[in-house]
């Protein structure tokens, strides 16, 4: 588990101090992740029973680090009260008789301990939707894409296979106007159909065609049919359609045209089927019904549902924008399959389920209205634009194989000072308990964030005083193999990771996993299924994280600790929920004015003894200069405001919009801010790296020289800079110009800038490159374009093994494009430089957005900042 606090370290020791910030206090919790300091989360011989963990008898905190052992018990460290130890036989040989011993346990000497929940606690786990059984997984197919589609399927599909345990269940179901069940049992792989008449689920159980026993085949018996069966998937054929109401007016006035022609994708239907089918088969009592673990339903579609309950709007069926044609007809129906999906989300919550969406399609497919299908069932949406560049396979094989929590409940509890206000994320509030909060899936990336507030009273403003401790406890299940039954390796994992990189084809683009991705190479899929697990148990777990936070007696304090990226976490979900509740205009002026109030109160505070006239001719300083830690909120607050979050969407991008917020609602804060504002870095060759961190401008990109070494641009990034270079492992790195002679590099000219936008890599290469080389690099540059085509850098260089550790280790594996200056493909490049003015805009600052249309963009950085101290100086003007 790890916790980030906008504030850093510490906490105000007042309202008034901390309204002087204007900071956001908040922290985002991660319950997943491993602990930043590297300890172990148990003991040697494994985590201690829950029985035998400490905890107050006041406010329930569970005992930790800071807390303090005397005479028969302890002082709790987060409300400062006494709990006695003696009567409790247990508790009192744990931590009172043995001295030495008690220094070794985890829970009183890490920031971050697990425990074990029980066999009653595993019970619970298993009524919330998981059993004790092998972890299923149920890949629901869209049969009416094209071939490309269908290629991408079975190969993403097959390194799936070869990634999960020999005991891992797995069915495959397709659908399209019709739902596909695939027998794997009965000899030859064969399908039984049933239709989805009138778009309503079929009229016959699927229980009854096929139990589900016989749907799930356990993967190391029956990976070959499997694979038999994805080779057997072929697109369906269009079929008459009925025409949608629009286009049947159209052939009315056009004198005919016919019905239209195409496949129909009846998604609802088959998910009310398929949810009702996995309950029927959870039901203890059912005939041959399977013990299920976990169960992940994986859906892969090319195109939007156009048949039954849960359709896309009409802009997504026919390809187009909705908004000109009056509008009332499509927001009725988005209004209408949003409900649908978000009670399908409830039924799949309700028998276990998690479900994952796949979209690779380049029309509009309605994801805004799928989207709480993933995010209250704890899965997860994926957008690519098309079949050749997608990246699925790797995306599905990370997603399979790294570690899974279900059933989580989540607490965070704090010092009698502070009190928590809010949630953000994929987190649900019980109902009943206060405070607590459900989870419903959970991996090492998974974030959550909550709002911290001073408490009332004058106990609490006394408490503030103190250093004041906050705790998370995060309780969760999981399915683990059994003693002696095996399981993957990390190194197999990795080469199963490489493994789908190679399979995948065109998903990392510009030779990332094609020919020119040597550093990813390397196929041991059989491997990881003798490695294997055959048999299963369900753990139950609890995981406590304690950090103590020291107080800050004045503004200067808190701007000395400040996290940027955690700051910018909490900005983007309060914008985000400001946006879907009361509209984008108004979230795009809350950000703005927060950056204008923040400001002006460093403005007042940095010069505390002056008047208000003073303080209106000195100059107002938004670098921050002397706070370095403030220096990237004004950037990543421009950022934000030309991101798509605060960004009407054009015609028929309101997918990109919908799978956007989906990702940037769950990543960490480092990940968000790289998502936010991209990360530019010069090179001079693949080798060499110059500068990170730059301005996304066109001035970054026309510098003569930089000093080589890895030196940090000047625009202050919301995190380190050179994560490319850094992730591989220093080799060939940049650290070597610290360690060298005193004497400072030579300046060198760029030839290459990488533009890293966390879902995109662009690595472009300078007009005239190569006559900056020397002769052997050109020979042999030369000779590699004449082998593998376009230039690209060689597969030993340290940017393009920093580039392949990079896909292989985010959520999202990133495409990767390789451009030249000036080439059609550099124009995607220039528009990611969002520093520059916006020519669409004429250089127009930010505006209010009179009459509830959206305000026009910044028109440039440059211009935004100006427009926020002429904002400044309106809020220093004398009242």
């Amino acid at each position: 588990m790890r916790i980030e606090f906008a504030l850093g370290g510490v906490c105000p020791t007042s309202v008034l101090v901390k309204d002087a910030c204007g900071i956001p206090f908040s922290c985002m919790v991660q319950p997943l992740a491993p602990p930043s300091d590297g300890l172990p989360l148990s003991a040697a011989a494994g985590p201690a029973p829950l029985s035998l963990l400490a905890r107050c008898r006041h406010c329930y905190a569970y005992i930790n680090a800071h807390c303090e052992l005397s005479g028969g018990g302890f002082v709790c460290s987060l409300c400062g009260k006494q709990t006695d130890l003696v009567s409790q036989a247990a508790l009192r040989q744990r931590y009172l008789k043995q001295p030495a011993a008690r220094e070794a346990l985890p829970e009183l000497a890490c920031s971050v301990y697990e425990v074990d929940c029980g066999e009653d606690e595993a019970a619970a786990g298993r009524q919330a939707g998981g059993g004790g059984g092998a972890p299923a997984y149920i890949a629901l197919v869209d049969a009416a894409g094209d071939e490309d589609f269908l290629e991408l399927a079975r190969a993403s599909l097959l390194s799936a296979l070869d990634s999960l345990p020999r005991g891992a269940l797995f069915g495959l179901v397709t659908f399209s106007d019709r739902i596909g069940l695939w027998d794997v049992r009965g000899g030859a792989p064969h399908v039984r159909c049933l239709p989805c008449l009138d778009g309503h689920p079929p009229l016959v159980a699927l229980r009854d065609v096929l139990p589900l026993g016989a749907l799930l085949a356990p993967v190391g018996e029956f990976r070959e049919r499997f694979a038999q069966a994805l080779e057997l998937l072929s697109t369906e054929g269009p079929r008459p359609r009925a025409p949608t109401p629009q286009q049947q007016s159209a052939m009315e006035r056009g004198g005919g045209g016919g019905a239209a022609q195409g496949p129909r994708r009846a998604l609802g239907p088959a998910l009310q089927a398929l949810i009702e089918y996995i309950g029927s088969g959870r039901d203890a009592h059912a005939s041959g019904a399977p013990q299920l673990g976990q169960l992940q339903l994986l859906a892969l579609l090319s195109g939007p549902p156009d048949l039954g309950p849960g359709r896309a709007p009409p802009g997504a069926e026919d390809g187009g924008d909705n908004r000109g044609r009056g509008g009332g007809g499509g927001e009725a129906v988005a209004a209408e399959s949003r409900a649908f999906y978000e009670q399908a989300a409830a039924a799949a919550a309700g028998v276990g389920a998690a479900v994952d969406v796949y979209a690779v399609a380049g029309a509009p497919m309605g994801l805004q209205v799928m989207e709480p299908l993933c995010s209250a069932t704890g899965g997860c949406l994926f957008l690519y634009p098309s079949a050749e560049s997608a990246s699925l396979p790797q995306d599905l094989v990370r997603r399979l194989s790294a570690p899974r929590a279900f059933a989580g409940l989540l607490r965070l509890r704090a010092s009698p000072a502070l009190r928590v206000a809010r949630c953000y994320g994929r987190a649900f509030a019980d109902g009943k308990a206060e405070g607590l909060y459900h989870l419903p899936g959970a991996d090492p990336g998974t974030a959550v964030l909550f709002d911290l507030e001073h408490a009332k009273g004058s106990a609490a403003e006394a408490a503030a005083a103190r250093p004041v401790v906050v705790q998370a406890a995060f309780q969760y299940s999981r399915v683990v193999p059994a003693p002696g039954a095996g399981g993957h390796s990390s190194n197999s994992l990795q080469a199963l990771a490489a493994a789908a990189e190679r399979r995948g084809g065109g998903g990392g683009g510009g030779g990332a996993a094609g020919g020119g991705g040597g550093g990813m190479g390397g196929g041991a899929s059989g491997a990881s299924l003798a490695a294997g697990a055959t048999r299963f148990q369900l753990q139950r777990r609890l995981r406590v994280a304690t950090f103590r936070l020291q107080p800050a007696a004045s503004p200067a304090d808190v701007y000395s600790s400040v996290d940027a990226a955690a700051a910018l976490a909490a900005l983007a979900h309060k914008v985000s929920r400001a946006a879907s509740q009361r509209g984008v205009p108004y979230a795009r002026a809350l950000l703005r004015d927060w950056l204008v109030l923040v400001a002006a109160n460093y403005h007042r505070n940095t010069y505390p003894r002056a008047s208000p006239q003073q303080l209106l001719q000195l100059p107002i300083d938004l670098r921050f200069m002397r706070h370095p830690r403030l220096r990237p909120l004004p950037r990543a607050v421009y950022a934000l405001l030309r991101s798509p979050l605060l960004s009407p969407p054009p015609a028929g991008g309101e997918d990109l919009t919908a799978y956007l917020q989906h990702l940037w609602g769950g990543l960490p804060a480092g990940e968000l801010a790289r998502a936010v504002y991209p990360e530019l870095s010069a090179w001079a060759d693949a080798d060499t790296l110059l500068a990170s961190g730059l301005d996304l401008s066109k001035a970054s990109l026309e510098a003569k020289s930089f000093g080589a070494g890895g030196a940090s641009g000047g625009g202050g990034g919301t995190n380190g800079g050179g994560e490319i270079a850094a992730a591989d492992d220093g080799a060939g790195g940049t650290g070597g110009a610290e360690a060298a002679a005193p004497p400072a590099p030579p300046r060198r000219a760029p030839s290459i800038f990488v533009l890293d936008a966390y879902i995109l890599i662009l690595v472009m290469r300078v007009r005239g490159a190569e006559q900056q080389q020397g002769q052997q690099q050109q020979q042999q540059q030369q000779q590699q374009q004449q082998e593998a085509g376009p230039w690209s850098p060689h597969p030993d260089s340290q940017l393009w093994r920093g580039l392949t550790a990079t896909r292989q280790a985010r959520r999202v594996t990133p495409h990767v494009e390789v451009v030249e200056e000036g080439s059609e493909g550099a124009a995607l490049f220039e528009s990611l430089l969002i520093d520059d003015d916006d020519e669409d805009d004429g250089g127009q600052g930010e505006g209010g957005g009179d009459g509830g249309a959206p305000p026009p963009r910044p028109g440039g950085r440059g211009a935004f900042e100006l427009h926020v101290r002429a904002e400044v100086a309106l809020q220093l003007q004398p009242r």
